[in-house]
């Protein structure tokens, strides 16, 4: 399913709200690194973020497919038999992001992998 819709998603810069670009632009040069969370799948999540231009601003995502952790078994673990850090002041939840780009080339950061344990919550930067 998310080939297919990656061949055939259309154009979607007209479904965009007026002014999301200039919003998502202004916290962009301002360094504020955002994230797409989504319940879509990777692939089309990405792709439609493609299609309607502001695949750029997004440096980091959560998706539908995202899995919890598992053990040396293949079994899926509970917080409290996981060694986890924490978000000072939000929940943590633990899970698998299938995909993570991270391009922050002004604080020296840039990566892409896959299919690794990731701890997701809110957080922002200060400094």
């Amino acid at each position: 399913a998310q080939a297919l819709y990656v061949r055939r998603c259309p154009d979607l810069s007209e479904k965009l709200c007026p002014g999301v670009q200039t919003l998502l632009g202004r916290l962009s040069s301002q360094g504020i690194p955002l994230a797409l969370v989504t319940g879509n799948l990777t692939r089309i999540g990405w792709r439609k973020m493609q299609r309607c231009g502001l695949y750029d601003y997004f440096h980091y995502g959560a998706f539908a497919e995202m899995a919890p952790y598992v053990d040396a078994k293949g079994r899926p673990t509970k917080l409290v038999d996981t060694i986890f850090s924490t978000i000072p002041g939000a929940p943590a939840y633990v899970g698998k992001a299938t995909r993570n780009r991270v391009s922050l080339p002004e604080h020296k950061m840039a990566w892409e992998f896959s299919g690794r344990n990731a701890i997701l919550g809110e957080f922002s930067f200060e400094g």
